[in-house]
């Protein structure tokens, strides 16, 4: 066991009601946090503490919702209690009122593109949250971080996960989204654009830059389904302050069938602070059928900013009917070691009787991790596989 707290145990409970006109809402947890005395002189005086703490949060929300648009209030109150060990406070409530309200339009119209007719849908978005400052300076952290902010977070009330810290706000998010429907009801094209704005100083940054800007980044995205079988995606994450693009993810996926995909994707993180931090990642990845019952699988991450190869996974396996084997090598380096690791999968597997070799979940979670989308022989239809006999 390493520094990390554990929870010794957990306990949570949730609810919820939805009424005509209102929603009643209810989570819950307990958790006790323990840590190994083997690392205790280790330990900074914060880090000593340990305990339980339950947390609550009760809330009522009123939607009203319209065919052409939405508002959403919410009053809820986070609520937790500590009992600490190695602490000199000891135990320690604390109440923080949360107030959000959530509002959207929808408006759309009839166009033609391309001598194809679509709906061309504008939908405005304003997402605003009060939170209260709390010190909370003086309580314990066991699993609590700052959130990466990004076009998801950037419409929830508190910016950490776990329940140790809840970032005081006063802000609105604005967004604008629009889409392009064809007569069937399939989303072709759509983009969106997001920014938040801060009427106050976050004093749970302290002193820290970030607690003293005006507004987030700007937060961009679009997506494309070309055909059926072809997706493009882009994000982008631009800060007008620096006229800095700070980041971009660019991916497609080619998937005309099951057992039938490639994906390929880039990725740039600047990182401003530490120029030695920036990621400059290609990624190609994707199985194949190759005839006579054999599939292809495999993935190559290459890191353009060193030009060197991260990681590369290279697999086979074989359509036996009513057994599969399959053989999976990757060569992985890490920033931790000076030599890469390599890593053999070998399985057979028997249909309905279950497979020897190589952990099969650990094996299925490995493939899915680094090749999203994948299918195993064994999840592929009959007709595609019968396909690929010959």
């Amino acid at each position: 066991m390493d520094k990390a707290y554990q929870r010794l145990p957990q306990l949570d409970l949730s609810a919820r009601k939805d009424y005509d006109s209102y929603i009643l809402d209810f989570r819950s947890q307990w958790a006790y946090f323990d840590r190994d005395n083997k690392f205790a002189s280790t330990y900074t005086d914060q880090q000593k503490i340990t305990g339980s703490r339950l947390s609550m949060t009760p809330s009522i929300s009123v939607p009203f919702t319209e065919t052409y648009g939405y508002i959403k209030p919410k009053l809820s109150a986070n609520i937790r209690s500590y009992s600490l060990n190695n602490s000199t406070i000891g135990n320690k409530d604390i109440i923080t009122p949360i107030l959000s309200v959530d509002s959207g339009m929808y408006f759309d119209r009839k166009i033609n593109l391309l001598n194809q007719s679509y709906t061309n849908t504008l939908e405005p978005r304003l997402f605003y949250v009060y939170i209260p400052y709390k010190d909370q300076s003086s309580l314990p952290n066991f699993d609590t971080g700052l959130a990466d902010l990004n076009m998801q977070t950037l419409f929830t009330e508190n910016q950490y996960n776990g329940q140790d810290r809840i970032n005081d706000a006063n802000q609105l998010t604005a967004a604008l989204t629009s889409k392009f429907i064809d007569k069937n009801g399939k989303e072709r094209l759509s983009g969106v654009i997001a920014q938040r704005y801060y009427f106050e100083d976050r004093k749970i940054f302290g002193s820290d830059l970030e607690a003293k800007k005006a507004n987030s980044d700007i937060f961009m995205g679009a997506t494309a389904r070309l055909a059926n079988s072809l997706n493009l995606d882009a994000m982008f994450q631009y800060d007008p302050t620096s006229s800095t693009m700070l980041r971009s993810t660019l991916s497609s996926r080619y998937n005309p069938e099951p057992g039938k995909l490639i994906n390929l994707s880039y990725r740039m993180i600047d990182n401003v602070s530490d120029n030695s931090q920036d990621l400059k990642v290609f990624n190609a990845a994707g199985q194949w059928p190759l005839g006579n019952r054999f599939y292809s699988i495999g993935r190559y991450n290459y890191d353009l900013k060193t030009s060197q190869t991260i990681e590369v996974l290279g697999g086979i396996e074989y359509d036996g009917g009513c057994w599969v084997a399959r053989s999976i090598f990757d060569r992985i380096s890490l920033p931790t070691s000076p030599q890469p690791n390599y890593t053999f999968f070998v399985q057979l597997e028997l249909n309905g009787l279950g497979s020897i070799g190589s952990d099969a979940n650990k094996l299925n979670n490995f493939l899915y991790r680094n090749v999203p989308g994948v299918r195993t022989v064994n999840q592929i239809p009959d007709v595609n596989r019968q396909a690929n006999f010959n």
